[in-house]
Order: C-alpha cells, then sequence, then structure tokens
C-alpha cells in the first residue's frame, strides 16, 4: 500500500475543528461489522453496477433513473430521511442526522457508469 495514503494534505486539521479519534475497541467493531457485512456490500454493488447507466446515452436514461431510485431505497433502508432523486439533476441525496452538535458530512458516489 502506498505509505501516504489516508495522510492528511496540508494541515492536519482545519482550524478550529478537532478531529475525533477512533479507540482501539471502536476499530475492532468497525472491522468486525464491515467483515459481518461484506457479502451484502458486495452484492449490493453489484446490483449498482449491473444498471446499463451512462447518462449521455438517451437509450440508457431509464437505467439512470432506475439507478437513481435504487439509490434511494438503499438510503431508506439504512434510515436516511429526505432520501430522493432529481431526475434533472441525476442526484440522489438523503441525510441522516446523528446529532445536530456535530458537523456535516458529505458523501457523494457518482452512479451513472
Amino acid at each position: 500500500m502506498d505509505p501516504s495514503y489516508g495522510a492528511p494534505l496540508g494541515k492536519s486539521e482545519p482550524a478550529g475543528l478537532e478531529l475525533a479519534k477512533p479507540s482501539g475497541d471502536q476499530e475492532k467493531a468497525y472491522d468486525a461489522w464491515f467483515t459481518e457485512n461484506e457479502e451484502r456490500h458486495l452484492s449490493q454493488l453489484r446490483e449498482l453496477v449491473a444498471f446499463r447507466s451512462l447518462a449521455m446515452v438517451a437509450e440508457e436514461r431509464d437505467q439512470v433513473d432506475t439507478a437513481g431510485a435504487w439509490r434511494v431505497e438503499r438510503m431508506a433502508e439504512i434510515g436516511a430521511t429526505n432520501a430522493n432523486y432529481d431526475s434533472d439533476a441525476l442526484v440522489a441525496s438523503g441525510e441522516i442526522i446523528a446529532d445536530e452538535a456535530h458537523p456535516t458530512i458529505l458523501v457523494y458516489g457518482h452512479f451513472d457508469i
């Protein structure tokens, strides 16, 4: 593995923001969860990439929209609220607010492939 992988660029933390580090027990729990759910994750990835969803190909536009709806369903399954798909912008979005006091994290995944 590239030794610079995951290394911060520039400052180690943005000004005024202290990043929490997981404990050893938390890291073990994350690893266990990913290991236990690996097949489900891979199965869902296979489902997503099976859509013929190249947005610039008119004949595949319905598949782009189907892939967008699929993303919304997956977000709803994990508890996202306001999950929706904008077929004009080709954006699927949703939110999970665990604690109003914590910063927002945006996760982006391009799905017209």
